[in-house]
């Protein structure tokens, strides 16, 4: 980081934070399957030597995975990418640090510091780590059972793997997706917009009726009816609503929303807009 010129801030210790998990991994991989040589009933040398190589592939492939992940994020252009670059390439320093650390001071430590007394498999006498211990082999069991039946119908895996991705690619099309979720606030803007020169007591008019049909809404507990925009214009106006609290209204903002759309229909020549509002309501001072 000193040498890209990066320093300790929010961005980097986020990155930071969030590279904590994934800086074991690596890791746990490596020294678990070098405990594991040893409970065999290999010394710790050729555990240490043995167990890296045999994963060493896997803990390559992982970690290259999240680094082509998060690389492309620290290119990105313009503001954000300002933001992020530090973001996305301090996770690749310290996953890069993370695989050298798995191939290398992992396999020393364990081949020197550890104990094969230490990690011989010992029978426990609470119930609780037995029923795991005996959990977790018969999941091992299943698991080979898998391993074995893809192996010997690699064909008939690769087609259910292939049926699995049409059904989840076709299913996309029932989720809906958006960029901010929408926020159950219970507050809503509805906008007015008459033609240039309309009067204030034609826009006035306009919006009384629109506040009506509002307030004859169960779910509307008040509004706030402000004639002239920001700018003195006389042929806007808005409407701020407070909806009454959550639990005693049977639905939510954006149902109300979808229900006004349709009911304001009968001022449509004031082309309403119905937007979210902020929590404060700032702008929504003024009253008519």
């Amino acid at each position: 980081m000193k040498a890209a010129g990066f320093s300790i801030n929010i961005i980097s210790l986020m990155a930071l934070s969030l590279a904590v998990g994934l800086l074991i991994d690596d890791a746990i991989v490596v020294r678990e399957n070098i405990f594991r040589r040893m409970e065999l009933g290999e010394d710790p040398k050729t555990a240490a030597i043995k167990g890296t190589k045999e994963v060493q592939l896997a803990v390559i492939a992982t970690t290259l995975a999240v680094i082509s992940v998060f690389a492309p994020v620290a290119f990105a252009s313009g503001m954000i990418g300002r933001f992020l670059t530090q973001f996305g390439l301090t996770i690749c320093f310290a996953m890069a640090i993370s695989l050298f650390d798995a191939l290398t001071i992992a396999p020393m430590l364990s081949c020197y510091l550890a104990s094969r007394k230490a990690h011989t498999p010992v029978k426990s006498s609470w119930r609780i780590l037995s029923v795991f211990t005996y959990s977790q082999i018969l999941l091992a069991r299943y698991y080979e059972r898998l391993l074995r039946f893809t192996f010997r119908h690699p064909l008939s895996v690769l087609l259910i793997s292939f049926c699995v991705f049409l059904v989840s690619t076709v299913s996309l099309k029932k989720v809906p997706f958006t960029f901010m979720p929408e926020i159950d606030n219970g507050q809503i803007v509805v906008t007015f917009e008459l033609p240039p020169g309309t009067n204030l007591d034609a826009m006035n008019r306009i919006g009384a009726q629109a506040d009506a049909i509002i307030r004859a809404n169960k779910d509307v507990e008040k509004t706030v009816l402000t004639v002239g925009g920001t700018n003195g214009e006389p042929y806007k106006a808005d409407i701020f609503v407070q909806l009454v609290p959550s639990k005693m209204r049977s639905q939510k903002t954006s149902s109300v929303k979808n229900a006004l759309r349709d009911q304001l229909n009968a001022v449509a020549q004031a082309n309403p807009k119905i937007v979210n509002s902020d929590p404060g309501g700032n702008q929504h001072s003024r009253s008519h």
